[in-house]
């Protein structure tokens, strides 16, 4: 395994914690923030609620997967998934699935897809929008 995917016997670490609200400061221009957290989408919006709350100053790429492998080689699934969508959606956030092409994502399907079926939820990277953008033709 590559990366940081295996934590040896015995070694730990502690790592300072900063919200996302705490370390981008209130900025007056546009910014796009990228995300790629390994499952913890929600647990970082939390601390974003300062950002989360402009949709007309931030856009945002984040990748969320439903469903993982975990170290031991089992499967789970991604319990925040709907709530991290769900953070989004209720500030007013548009969502694409950025696949071969822009998909948008409809809130309320999403949501209820993932009651029903969650294997059948989109994964990889969304780009989260205000209402009034349109995405980049791609």
């Amino acid at each position: 395994m590559a990366g940081n995917s295996v934590k040896p016997e015995g070694l730990s670490q502690q790592t300072p914690v900063v919200t996302l609200d705490g370390f981008i400061p209130d900025i007056a221009g546009y910014t796009v923030v990228l995300m790629d957290v390994e499952w913890f989408e929600f647990e970082v919006l939390k601390g974003a609620k300062n950002l989360v709350g402009q949709p007309e100053k931030h856009a945002w790429v984040i990748e969320i997967f439903v469903s993982g492998i975990a170290r031991d080689g089992s499967t789970f699934v991604n319990q925040s998934y709907a709530d991290t969508f769900r953070v989004m959606f209720d500030a007013g956030y548009k969502v694409w699935h950025i696949g071969d092409k822009l998909t948008a994502i409809d809130s309320d399907e999403l949501l209820a897809t993932y009651k029903t079926n969650p294997s059948a939820c989109p994964n990889g990277n969304f780009l989260f929008l205000d209402p009034h953008s349109q995405p980049p033709n791609v």
